[in-house]
């Protein structure tokens, strides 16, 4: 029996107070998030895996090896478990393996945790499996490398994915970056930080309320940003 895989018999419904609850989710929406491309529709993007609204999505049209990155807000982590709610249609689509894989440094990744999901056809269905790990990481780049059915589906889709754990440390140091794109009118900033804008170069900078990567304003606008700590 193999939790990490989803056997349905270490599953805890099967064992009501006998098998111990798995730890809580340690992410956010205010964690940092990117995506492992932005072949997404305009309303299905990676930050959706963190609101815990089964009617909001992720879909990436690479459908193989898709994911994220993300840096919970809460600082080092050590978790032993990742959470699943599938999405509202399109069961083909679904994530059928996962990796996991931990940081430090936000560069160097190792293998934290894999398997495969045990995943059925019902729609905004919620699952969790466990793994073994004891090592803290403040950075996890989340993959799934196969779909349920990659000859019929044309992309990967999840509703909303936790890791489950505990917090063991501070927030850690966070770098900013600000990335730029164009395209049809419209300027996409994905970025790691605190996003602010001013109306001149060399003005004053105000955090963009409510702002979250990736943030999109139209080409016309009259603005200057850069992101902070």
């Amino acid at each position: 029996a193999d939790p990490a895989n989803g056997d349905p018999s270490l599953n805890p419904a099967y064992f009501g107070d006998l098998a111990p609850a798995l730890p809580g989710n340690v992410l956010s929406t205010k964690d940092a998030i990117t995506p492992s491309s932005s072949n997404t529709p305009a309303a299905e993007k990676w930050p959706n895996v963190l609101d815990g609204n089964s009617a909001t999505k992720y879909l990436n049209f690479d459908k193989l090896n898709t994911g994220f990155t993300v840096t919970p807000a809460a600082g080092a982590t050590i978790i032993s478990g990742i959470s699943i709610t599938t999405a509202n249609d399109s069961p083909e689509r679904d994530p059928l393996t996962y990796q996991i894989w931990g940081s430090n440094d936000g560069v160097f990744f190792e293998l934290v945790a894999s398997g495969t999901f045990n995943i059925t056809a019902t729609r905004f269905a919620s699952s969790s499996y466990s793994f073994a790990n004891t090592n803290p990481y403040t950075s996890y780049k989340v993959v799934f490398p196969t779909v349920v059915d990659a000859t019929k589906a044309n992309s990967m889709q999840v509703a909303d994915v936790g890791l489950l754990g505990v917090v063991v440390g501070g927030a850690p140091a966070v770098t900013p970056t600000l990335g730029v794109a164009v395209a049809a009118g419209k300027v996409t900033l994905t970025y790691v930080g605190t996003l602010q804008s001013a109306d001149t170069v060399n003005g004053t900078y105000s955090d963009v309320a409510g702002a979250a990567s990736p943030f999109t304003v139209t080409a016309t606008s009259n603005k200057f940003y850069r992101t902070r700590n």
